[in-house]
């Protein structure tokens, strides 16, 4: 349940965005930089409170975690929202997709998901100075958020939430088919990433035990 700190951040972050807008003026006119940095504030912070959950239910060090994972989140997210904004462009807007859009919806945002999971995963196990950890929170956790998103990516349009679908645009369908996918591939990885934690903490005291 932990996992659902961090699409709850990105909600706040667009609401903080949108705030901004009004009192600063729009992207055109202002540059992306009050909004980069607007969405930097929230995310980390939002990071911070999913990192500081996921140590104090595992009984790790919180504040390594806390740091890699404020940092990681708000830094994969506002990346991964320039990226995909820019591919969004260069597969759809200027000219056509060489995919259906919603088999290009997949294969852009499942590995992306991957990535970002996973760097996730990897700076809380460098935080935590464990390379061989950092490895295994990069690949599990990032294979299960990747996992995640295409099971709820399948199933939403199984039920007729096709992202470019008919009326997607007046249904919001991408918005809302995104946000589901995020909020399940957020509780998979939490769901890896605090069983691998727990087994480190727990493998901890036993050699400490061991060898006092």
């Amino acid at each position: 349940m932990a996992g659902l700190i961090l699409p709850a951040s990105l909600l706040l972050a667009l609401a903080a965005n949108l705030v901004l807008s009004g009192v600063v003026g729009n992207l055109e006119e202002r540059g992306p930089a009050p909004f980069i940095i607007c969405s930097l504030i929230v995310l980390g912070a939002g990071g911070a409170v999913w990192g500081r959950t996921l140590a104090r239910h595992t009984q790790a060090q919180p504040r390594p975690i806390i740091i890699a994972s404020a940092l990681s989140y708000s830094a994969v997210m506002v990346l991964t929202v320039i990226v995909l904004g820019r591919l969004e462009v260069r597969f759809v807007e200027d000219g056509p997709s060489p995919l259906p859009l919603h088999h290009l919806y997949t294969v852009l945002f499942v590995p992306t998901i991957f990535l970002g999971a996973g760097l996730m995963g990897g700076a809380i196990g460098l935080a935590l100075r464990n390379l061989a950890l950092a490895g295994r929170l990069a690949w599990q956790g990032g294979l299960a958020a990747a996992l995640t998103y295409l099971a709820c990516n399948v199933l939403q349009d199984m039920l007729g939430r096709r992202v470019g679908g008919p009326n997607a645009a007046e249904t919001a369908t991408m918005i809302t088919v995104t946000l589901v996918c995020h909020i399940g591939a957020a509780m998979a990885t939490s769901a890896v990433l605090g069983k691998l934690l727990r087994q480190h903490t727990i493998a901890k005291v036993i050699n400490y035990v061991h060898h006092n």
